[in-house]
C-alpha cells in the first residue's frame, strides 16, 4: 500500500482529545491487510512524529508494529494509554515500549527506556518520567506480544503528560550515576539521605574479589511496592525492565530489600547495582533511602588448611592428631591419605553439628576399589549413620603397609535444609604417615571484624633454610596488617587475647619482617626470614605459628585477633 500523506489539519483532527477513546467497545480487528492512516510506522527507525492527544481506528498486527515520536517536556509525566478488546480478561495482547532514539532504535540497553505487557481491563497503560533535565524525544513502539492469543488488533492511543512531583528532588551525594551507562563506583560503606526516582535509578559500580560476597540492605520510608535492588552482570544486559537476566534481585518489595551476590569465579568481577523505584503503587515515584553495602569472603567459600584436596588426586596425608575447623561443601568433598602398618587399627573420628546437614565418610584401597564415595559399592569401612559424630575403623589384616583413602563428603540431611557448608574436627589415630605437608593444624579461630576467621597454612613440607616455603593466611579483613608469631610448645587450651585466641605457650616471638596486608579477597602471604628470625629454627625442631593481626571489634574499637595455628616439624 502507498503511503498515505497527512495535512496538518487531518493530523490535528486525528489527535484530538475529541475523539478519544470512545465509551462504546472497542471495534473488533479487522486485520490482516488493513492499515491505518499512520502507515507505514512499522520501525524505530520510520516513526511518525505525533503530537500529545488521542487517535482511533489503527491498527496494529504480529510482526508489523507500529512506531510515533513524541516529545516529552523536562518534569512531566507521560501516560500512554492504548484501549482495545482484549482477547480474553486480562489476557496478553498489545505491549508498549519506550526507546531513546538520539541512543539508537535498536534493542539495545542503553536505549531502553520502559516496556509494559501486562494489560488492564481496558487495555495496555504505560507511564515514562522525563526527570532528564531538558525536553526530550522518544519513541513508542506498540506491537503485540509474543505470548497473545491473537495477531491483531484494532486500538485507540492516548498520550497526555503532567508535572511530576519528583522532579524538584534534588540529586544525592552519589550522582550522577543514572544508568548503567554512567554508573559511579561504589567501596562498600553505609550511605544516608540518598534519592531514587521511577525514571532516575541510582547505579553503581562495584568490585567483587574472588571467593568473595556482596551483600546489600537498603531501608527506604515509605518502602518501595515492588523490588528496588536489581545486580546487573555489565551494561550490556542492564535493562531496567528484564530483571530475569540480572544476576540476582532482591525479590520483593517493602521498607527494607536486600540482596545477596557470591563470585564463585577464579576472577575478580565488577558488577553493577541498580536501586529502582517501581512503577507500581501510588504517586510520587520518588523515594528516600539509606543503604549498607558490604563485600566479604563468604565463610562457605573459605578454604580450609588441608586443601586443595577435592578428588583422589590431590589427597592430602594425614598423620596422627587433631584436625579442627575442616570446612565442607555437598560440591567439594575432602579426602585424606593415610597409612595403616599390618596389624594396626586405623580410627577417624568427625565431629559436626548434624543441626547443619550431615557428614559421611568412606575409607577405600585405591588399588581395590574406586577412589570415591560411593555408600553401595566397594570399600573397607563406611561411616554412613545419623548424630553429631561419624566413626571409621579399619585394621590392615595383611603383611604389608597399606596405602588408603579417607574420603569425607557432606549432603543437607533433614536438619540442614538449605545450608551450603559446614565445619567438622577430625580426630586420627593409627596412620603410619610421619608428618603431612601442612603438619598438624589446630586451635579453631575466632570470628573476626569481617564476619569470617583466618585460617594458617603452609604450601610445602617445612624444610630449614627454604626461602620458598610460604605461609598462607585466609579469611582477613581487606587490608588488615599483620604478622607471624612462632612458639616452641602448643598451648593447652586457648589464651584470650584482644578479639581472638592465642593457642601457643610461652615464650612467644614475633616475626616482624613478615608483616603483610591482607589483599582484596582477604588472603595474605609471607615467607620466613632465615636470616632475620628472633630465634634459629633447626633441624628436627617443632615450633607452633599463628598470624597476628588487626582486626576492629564491634563497635568499632580497635583490637587484635589471631588465625588458627599450625604445628610444624622442620626437615633438613
Amino acid at each position: 500500500m502507498r503511503p498515505t500523506v497527512l495535512s496538518t489539519a487531518a493530523l490535528a483532527a486525528l489527535l484530538s482529545p475529541a475523539i478519544a477513546a470512545p465509551a462504546a467497545p472497542v471495534p473488533a480487528p479487522q486485520c490482516p491487510g488493513v492499515e491505518d492512516a499512520l502507515e507505514p510506522n512499522d520501525t524505530c527507525q520510520q516513526r511518525m512524529a505525533i503530537a500529545l492527544g488521542s487517535m482511533g481506528g489503527l491498527y496494529v498486527e504480529r510482526g508489523d508494529a507500529d512506531w510515533f515520536e513524541v516529545s516529552i517536556p523536562d518534569g512531566e509525566r507521560l501516560v500512554v494509554e492504548c484501549a482495545y478488546a482484549p482477547p480474553f480478561a486480562f489476557s496478553p495482547g498489545i505491549g508498549i515500549e519506550l526507546r531513546d532514539p538520539s541512543v539508537s532504535c535498536d534493542f539495545v540497553a542503553a536505549a531502553q527506556l520502559a516496556l509494559e505487557v501486562n494489560p488492564v481491563a481496558t487495555g495496555t497503560r504505560l507511564v515514562w518520567s522525563n526527570l532528564s533535565g531538558a525536553a526530550r524525544t522518544v519513541a513508542v513502539g506498540i506491537f503485540v506480544t509474543d505470548n497473545s492469543p491473537q495477531d491483531c488488533f484494532t486500538y485507540n492511543l492516548s498520550l497526555a503528560t503532567s508535572p511530576d512531583a519528583c522532579a524538584g528532588m534534588p540529586p544525592d551525594a552519589l550522582e550522577p550515576n543514572d544508568g548503567c551507562g554512567t554508573a559511579a563506583p561504589l567501596v562498600p560503606g553505609t550511605y544516608t539521605g540518598l534519592t531514587v526516582a521511577l525514571e532516575d535509578a541510582d547505579v553503581h559500580a562495584v568490585v567483587v574479589p574472588a571467593g568473595q560476597r556482596l551483600s546489600v540492605d537498603v531501608a527506604a520510608n515509605p518502602g518501595f511496592q515492588d523490588e528496588a535492588l536489581v545486580l546487573w552482570s555489565d551494561p550490556a544486559n542492564c535493562i531496567e525492565y528484564q530483571a530475569s537476566e540480572a544476576l540476582t534481585s532482591s525479590g520483593s518489595g517493602g521498607a527494607v530489600q536486600s540482596l545477596s551476590w557470591l563470585n564463585d569465579g577464579p576472577l575478580t568481577r565488577t558488577v553493577l547495582l541498580e536501586i529502582r523505584h517501581p512503577r507500581y503503587g501510588a504517586p510520587p515515584f520518588c523515594n528516600d533511602y539509606d543503604m549498607l553495602v558490604r563485600v566479604s569472603a563468604d565463610p562457605c567459600f573459605l578454604e580450609d588448611v588441608l586443601e586443595d584436596n577435592d578428588s583422589c588426586g590431590v589427597a592430602k596425608p594425614v598423620a596422627d592428631g587433631t584436625y579442627p575447623a575442616l570446612r565442607i561443601r555437598p560440591e567439594d568433598p575432602d579426602f585424606y591419605r593415610v597409612r595403616i602398618q599390618p596389624g594396626a587399627t586405623f580410627r577417624a573420628q568427625l565431629d559436626f553439628d548434624s543441626s547443619e546437614g550431615d557428614v559421611n565418610a568412606s575409607l577405600v584401597a585405591p588399588g581395590l576399589h574406586p577412589c570415591v564415595f560411593d555408600p553401595f559399592g566397594p570399600r573397607l569401612d563406611l561411616a554412613f549413620g545419623v548424630g553429631d559424630i561419624e566413626v571409621i575403623e579399619y585394621t590392615n589384616p595383611g603383611p604389608s603397609v597399606l596405602d588408603a583413602v579417607l574420603i569425607a563428603v557432606m549432603s543437607t540431611g533433614a536438619g540442614g535444609q538449605g545450608n551450603v557448608c559446614m565445619q567438622y574436627d577430625m580426630e586420627v589415630t593409627g596412620s603410619a604417615i610421619i608428618e603431612t605437608p601442612i603438619g598438624r593444624a589446630y586451635c579453631s579461630p575466632a570470628v573476626n571484624g569481617a564476619g569470617t576467621q583466618a585460617f594458617l597454612g603452609v604450601d610445602r613440607v617445612p624444610v630449614v633454610d627454604d626461602a620458598q616455603l610460604t605461609f598462607e593466611v585466609g579469611g582477613l579483613p581487606v587490608g588488615a596488617f599483620g604478622h607471624l608469631v612462632m612458639s616452641p610448645r602448643a598451648a593447652s587450651s586457648p589464651i584470650p587475647v584482644g578479639a581472638g585466641r592465642l593457642c601457643m605457650g610461652a615464650p612467644y616471638y614475633r616475626i616482624l619482617p613478615t608483616l603483610s596486608a591482607a589483599d582484596p579477597a582477604g588472603d595474605s602471604a609471607m615467607n620466613l626470614p632465615w636470616g632475620g628470625l628472633p630465634v634459629p629454627i633447626v633441624a628436627g625442631s617443632t615450633w607452633s605459628f599463628q598470624h597476628w593481626y588487626r582486626d576492629i571489634a564491634p563497635g568499632g574499637a580497635a583490637t587484635s585477633n589471631f588465625s588458627s595455628a599450625i604445628e610444624l616439624a622442620f626437615q633438613l
